[in-house]
């Protein structure tokens, strides 16, 4: 089972009678930042200490580059002509599609893992 809301999400204005726009993240590049109030429920914080997320892991710094750690590559696709993996990151619910040339260098076991899955992914 998993959480059945996302956020909580900064209301950047109103928009219209009913409707809100929001800062959503980058990587929800296909998802359109106005939502009908309907859909908008306030934040509460969680009443006991248990049901408090623990927050991300920081990155690590590697040749002054923020480096994360990959928990499983999930999928792959050509896009574009290039190749990508979706990528779930360690300590982070959201799983990204990276281009091939962000994860190779630090993630090999993992891509070889993915293919020993599904041999006949790209």
């Amino acid at each position: 089972m998993d959480d059945k809301w996302f956020g909580p999400f900064e209301v950047i204005e109103k928009v219209g009678a009913s409707a809100y726009k929001l800062k959503i993240p980058k990587t929800w590049k296909h998802v359109y930042p106005v939502f009908n109030e309907i859909l908008l429920k306030p934040a509460v914080q969680p009443s006991f200490e248990s049901q408090k997320k623990p927050p991300p892991p920081p990155p690590v710094i590697i040749d002054e580059q923020e480096e994360y750690e990959v928990e499983e590559i999930l999928d792959s696709r050509l896009h574009r002509g290039r190749l990508q993996f979706l990528v779930k990151w360690v300590g982070y619910e959201e799983a990204t599609w990276q281009p091939e040339s962000d994860v190779k260098d630090n993630a090999q076991e993992s891509i070889q893992e993915f293919y020993h899955k599904h041999p006949g992914a790209p």
